[in-house]
């Protein structure tokens, strides 16, 4: 296995759970999370690596990162100069509406979605993620220079894949797990919340038309063609590791993020 270090920032709604279970099939107890903030309006803070540097004083010794409190600088970067970053983008519109399905199901919420979009939540998520602002220059730059990998939602099993073969990381796959699928019928859209939508994510579909014409063809001319080792069943090593994996965060990370946050 690579010596690097494998970093992957997790962007709400692109494959991120499928991902952070893959991690932990994969490494075990050297899988770290990284955990973000979120505030009342159901937004996160960005605050730079200070959420990585807490998770990696309890973990030194990890092998792979990740969560939504992963965020890349230079200054992240030039830290861990042996590493592999990598994330996964997502068609904006379809992970705006999802996003929103997922809070409806799995958070509780109660807001109907005209007046949700209105309320302008979750704007350009994916453009603020790379580049912890609104700043879709930013966020290219971020593609292009900062990241080993960007894979696309629509092509996840490529991508990862692909991903694999660029950071020389034997990954593997379960199939018989449950992934975070939220399943509720899409629902109708009138003209006024479609326009409100495309408002509320106007630079994440630049820079997701911008990826998919300009950096995803040359990935795969590159990477195409990896095939992903899958397995159906979750054998006794991946049960071995989530069973570490799981410990830690519930024994060590869960705890030392309670206390910090009383201490704040």
């Amino acid at each position: 296995m690579t010596s690097k270090r494998v970093f992957f920032v997790h962007i709400p709604k692109c494959a991120g759970t499928t991902i952070d279970y893959m991690m932990r099939f994969q490494f075990g107890i050297a899988a770290m999370n990284v955990r973000d903030e979120p505030n009342k309006g159901g937004d996160h803070l960005r605050q730079g690596g200070n959420h990585l540097a807490f998770a990696n004083s309890l973990h030194p010794w990890f092998r792979a990162a990740s969560g939504h409190g992963l965020f890349l600088s230079k200054e992240i970067r030039d830290r861990y100069p042996d590493s592999f970053w990598f994330t996964i983008l997502r068609e904006p519109r379809a992970r705006y509406l999802s996003h929103f399905t997922y809070l409806a199901e799995k958070k509780g919420l109660q807001t109907k979605l005209d007046d949700w979009v209105g309320q302008g939540n979750m704007k350009n998520i994916q453009t603020r993620w790379l580049a912890g602002e609104p700043n879709l220059d930013k966020a290219i730059e971020a593609m292009e220079t900062l990241f080993d990998f960007v894979g696309r939602l629509d092509r996840l099993e490529d991508s990862l894949a692909m991903m694999a073969r660029a950071a020389g990381v034997p990954f593997t796959s379960p199939t018989g797990y449950q992934r975070n699928i939220t399943k509720g019928a899409k629902p109708e859209l009138s003209d006024s919340v479609k326009a409100m939508i495309e408002e509320n994510n106007q630079l994440d579909i630049q820079l997701w038309d911008y990826f998919c014409a300009n950096i995803w063809p040359k990935e795969e001319a590159a990477l195409g063609g990896a095939k992903l080792a899958t397995h159906d069943e979750i054998t006794l090593r991946d049960r071995m590791n989530l069973g570490l994996n799981w410990f830690w965060r519930g024994a060590v990370y869960a705890p030392a993020l309670k206390v910090r946050g009383a201490l704040a």
